[in-house]
């Protein structure tokens, strides 16, 4: 993705509000280069996006798009399917100044209406070509940038509904939340410190920035890559480790069509009194800083152990540059091997990294001196 999407999903945190319809109509055209368009199909709100000889749109507060593909050499009729590929309806379309057309369902038996206009311009765009002193690196967004802001934006305001699902660790209790099916999953601590409340700010922040580049993921896959595309993002945060008063959050977020989700990963820690960030056991080794050996030998152990360890074209994979990672969880220290970034054969040999867990028993004689104290210090706390 280039550095303007980025931006533009960035940028979605901030949209809330729906863009307005215009109401102007002229005679059909094709709308298989069309761009994106907002309206309503029945009575429920729609925004539809074509490129490239390809088709999407969500309705109502839906939380997954739908897709659409030609109906062999018809340019008006267009075969609606599910992410999965399961076809769910026809749609016959004309685009000029307005989109128009009919929705009917796979069975023939319901139909509905479609109207919509392209979106409105933001009150900032008659200012977004003005440069000042200093702005030499700002462009003006371009047309995809502009779709896509335009379809998060109507996302935004029409959120699905969230569903809430009660977990505890230990004598601590949390709650998972999120769009059901859709790769965007927050935490909410429970209790009653006064540094809860804190934290779960800084949380929920996470989560709608999570969530608005899971909404880019999905406009970017089904316009660029077709159907299927956008299940291959996910993104959460999780309650890794709560022992006293730490809590340990990680936040791990796949890039789009991208296999791995070893990388794009955070680990962040809180006092639950204070609310504030503080110190945790955070290893990170690559080749100008390797692992200690000791640390370096049982992970090998473990890895060779591990499903992947165990598969044929993972051979050497230790051996290559590796970028090994850990944290405190629950159940142990969980260590990550995945192959550096610049590794040419990262995307190739997504399936060779692992994430392996080590007992705290085992894992502690295994760490430097300053890791090792620090541990020790979170598991004694009462």
């Amino acid at each position: 993705m280039t550095c303007l999407r980025l931006r533009a999903i960035a940028a979605m945190l901030a949209l809330v509000a729906a863009p307005a319809i215009a109401s102007s109509a002229t005679a059909g055209q094709d709308c298989s280069e069309s761009g994106v368009w907002l309206g309503t199909i029945g009575k429920a709100s729609v925004s539809m996006a074509f490129s490239d000889g390809t088709g999407r749109y969500y309705y109502g507060n839906s939380a997954m798009d739908l897709v659409l593909t030609r109906d062999g050499a018809r340019t008006d009729r267009w075969i609606e399917t599910s992410l999965k590929g399961k076809r769910t309806g026809l749609l016959t379309l004309s685009c000029g100044d307005t989109l128009t057309g009919t929705w009917t369902d796979a069975s023939g038996a319901r139909a509905a209406p479609i109207l919509a206009a392209r979106p409105a311009p933001r009150p900032d765009d008659a200012d977004a070509d003005v440069k000042t002193e200093g702005d030499a690196d700002e462009q003006k967004p371009d047309a995809e940038t502009v779709a896509v802001e335009a379809y998060l934006r109507a996302r935004k305001a029409n959120p699905p509904a969230v569903r809430r699902i009660a977990e505890r660790m230990g004598p601590h209790r949390f709650v998972r939340y999120g769009i059901h099916d859709f790769g965007a999953v927050g935490a909410e601590l429970q209790g009653k410190e006064r540094g809860i409340q804190t934290i779960n700010g800084v949380l929920r922040k996470q989560y709608e920035g999570l969530l608005a580049n899971a909404w880019g993921c999905t406009y970017w896959a089904l316009t660029l890559g077709g159907p299927g595309r956008a299940e291959e993002f996910a993104s959460y945060d999780r309650v890794a480790f709560w022992h006293g008063s730490t809590v340990v959050i990680e936040t791990s977020e796949s890039a789009c069509g991208r296999e791995s989700t070893i990388d794009h990963r955070r680990i962040s820690a809180y006092d639950t009194t204070t609310g504030k960030s503080v110190d945790w056991p955070h290893l990170s080794y690559e080749r100008r800083r390797p692992a200690p050996a000791a640390l370096m030998a049982a992970l090998a152990t473990h890895y060779r152990a591990s499903e992947a360890g165990r598969t044929a074209r993972c051979e050497g994979f230790l051996g290559r540059r590796i970028h090994i990672e850990g944290w405190p969880e629950q159940d142990g220290l969980v260590v990550t091997l995945a192959l550096d970034v610049n590794d040419p054969s990262a995307a190739s040999l997504a399936e060779c990294e692992e994430r392996l867990t080590l007992p705290f028993d085992d894992a502690l004689p295994l760490l430097e001196p300053g890791d090792r104290r620090m541990l020790q210090g979170l598991l004694a706390q009462p």
